[in-house]
């Protein structure tokens, strides 16, 4: 048998009646609310289409700033270069290797020049260039090239190749960490020009693969693959560096060559009449590190620097520094035990920048400690 929860209508409770008024009294209440919150809100469409306008209008704003006002300077100014090279036989130096062919990037510059990496056109038999949008490849030829610095200089002898392009210029200030970079080239995986974006992960020194010379470079997040070689990479309007190579197995590192090291080579060439090479200081030093050596040299708790350990002859050093000289600053600029210098707000290279700044035959002076 059911059990019925239903009372009788002649026997219901008094008080239902005031608690069915007091339900209705809530309900109408909570009606009148909604109502009002209805009236305020602006319709379910609306409020959509005033979202995807503000989302539109502030990708109209970064578009223009970094992508239309740059990349329209930059499409008739980067260009893609076909080069056929013989490597040479170093190990049997009679038998001649075969052909290679490659393909690069680079970019235009002031005076009918072309800017590219030394890595792609050594050794060139025949190059050829193509400007962006234009089917025909015209015959180009090597005016510089600076392996040492993995940088050539190119031009195009054909009047016609330089009409409707606008060179490039340089950006004074080297790029800060953080700060955003377009890379511009002709990577594989397409014939068209690429463009990638990325941020600015370290600046320091480093040996490069093409030359193994200790120089500056910045390391960037942006894709880089064969093929960007070359290329530029812009911020704003202006070059602050040009892509030149990858680190294998790694994710996300790639490298471009600063414009600090690209004017340095421009600047020879204007000063020499010819690319006269980074100068070097053969010497071998160690850090001073060792809180126990430091103690053994006697040097007190504001002296710092590096040890000199030995000097090569022929070096015009070799009249200057002697062993166990501890060098203190060069160029007025103080070293640290570690080697390093200040670059700027929390950033340290190592002293050879300061040398690798210098021309041949500039001078340059050191704060020693000797016995």
């Amino acid at each position: 048998m059911e059990r019925n929860n239903d009372q009788p209508e002649d026997h219901l409770d008094s008080s239902a009646d005031e608690l069915s008024s007091s339900i209705k009294k809530q309900l109408s209440f909570r009606d009148d609310i909604e109502k009002d919150q209805q009236q305020h809100q602006s319709p379910p469409l609306l409020k959509q289409q005033l979202s995807t306008v503000s989302v539109c209008s502030l990708l109209d704003v970064e578009t223009n700033h970094e992508t239309i006002e740059s990349l329209q300077l930059l499409l008739s100014s980067v260009v893609k270069i076909f080069c056929n090279s013989i490597p040479c036989n170093f190990t049997s130096p009679w038998q001649v290797r075969p052909q290679n062919t490659s393909t690069l990037s680079g970019f235009i510059i002031k005076d009918r020049r072309i800017l590219s990496n030394a890595h792609g056109v050594s050794n060139q038999v025949t190059i050829r260039i193509q400007k962006h949008g234009d089917p025909k490849k015209y015959p180009g030829r090597m005016l510089h090239i600076a392996h040492e610095c993995d940088l050539a200089i190119l031009t195009v002898d054909n009047d016609q190749f330089w009409n409707n392009v606008e060179p490039l210029t340089f950006s004074d200030q080297m790029p800060r960490l953080q700060e955003s970079i377009i890379v511009v080239g002709y990577p594989i995986g397409g014939d068209n020009l690429s463009v990638t974006k990325g941020v600015v992960s370290r600046v320091s020194m480093s040996f490069y693969t093409h030359s193994l010379e200790y120089l500056l470079n910045i390391q960037i997040d942006a894709a880089i693959n064969s093929g960007n070689s070359g290329g530029p990479a812009i911020q704003g309007k202006q070059v602050v560096g040009m892509s030149f190579e990858t680190m294998g197995g790694a994710q996300s590192v790639g490298y471009i060559i600063p414009v600090l090291v690209i004017k340095h080579l421009l600047n020879d060439i204007e000063k020499h009449g010819r690319y006269t090479a980074f100068p070097r200081m053969l010497f071998r030093y160690q850090s001073m590190e060792n809180s126990s050596y430091r103690k053994y040299l006697k040097l007190n708790d504001d002296q710092h620097g590096i040890l000199v350990t030995s000097i090569e002859p022929a070096c015009i050093l070799s009249k200057i520094l002697q062993k166990d000289d501890v060098i203190m600053a060069i160029d007025d600029k103080t070293i640290a035990d570690d080697g390093t210098i200040y670059f700027r707000r929390g950033e340290r290279l190592n002293f050879q920048h300061v040398m690798k700044l210098k021309f041949v035959g500039d001078t340059i002076t050191f704060k020693i400690i000797r016995e």
